[in-house]
């Protein structure tokens, strides 16, 4: 399984705390979920080349089942719907995201 947290690299880091505790799963690479998008006024998703290079050069593997997480959820339906656009087949969401993991205190959390 792998771990794709959609949300900023400061919440990540655990700098911009959300939730009771803050930082990342164990294992988790952070791939902010803006960075799907063109920058700019009328955004919209990258070319399938720009958006295949930012999940390949996160090691996203096709052969892994990927779980998407961020927050609440929201962003990470986000980049599991670009994930899929890209041809990724195992692909999930989890949906308690953040919300859920960093609010109990039986959770591993790395900073």
């Amino acid at each position: 399984v792998q771990i794709i947290d959609s949300r900023s690299p400061d919440e990540y880091s655990g700098n911009d705390r959300r939730a009771d505790r803050a930082g990342h799963m164990p294992g988790a690479i952070n791939i902010d979920w803006v960075n799907n998008l063109t920058s700019g006024e009328g955004s919209s998703f990258l070319a399938a080349g720009p958006l295949q290079m930012l999940y390949s050069n996160g090691s996203v593997g096709r052969e892994s089942m990927i779980v998407t997480h961020c927050q609440t959820g929201v962003r990470a339906a986000h980049s599991y719907f670009a994930l899929r656009l890209l041809g990724y087949t195992d692909v999930r969401v989890y949906d308690g995201s953040w919300e859920v993991w960093g609010n109990r205190d039986d959770t591993p959390i790395l900073r």
